[in-house]
């Protein structure tokens, strides 16, 4: 089997991630999947900064937050659809 992998990545970490570089989210286009576990991102703030910064630009989004520890291609699968 033979195959090239290329998956480049950006992190943005720290306190106000999320606001300041909410202008980073308009490159990546004008629809978003959130996906999160069920408690985790609510509690700490976080998902809620997140919609906040799509919603400012604009961007759909959709939230899938039944992923557990140690997912499995089932979750997956239910998240595509």
């Amino acid at each position: 089997m033979k195959f090239n992998y290329f998956m480049p990545t950006e992190i943005y970490f720290g306190k106000g991630a999320i606001e300041n570089n909410k202008d980073a989210m308009i490159k990546l286009g004008s629809k978003a999947l959130i996906v999160t576990g069920k408690s985790s991102s609510k509690e700490n703030g976080s998902l809620e900064q997140v919609i906040s910064a799509l919603e400012t630009l604009n961007i759909e989004y959709a939230i899938f937050d039944d992923v557990k520890q140690n997912p499995c291609l089932e979750t997956i699968e239910i998240a595509y659809k």
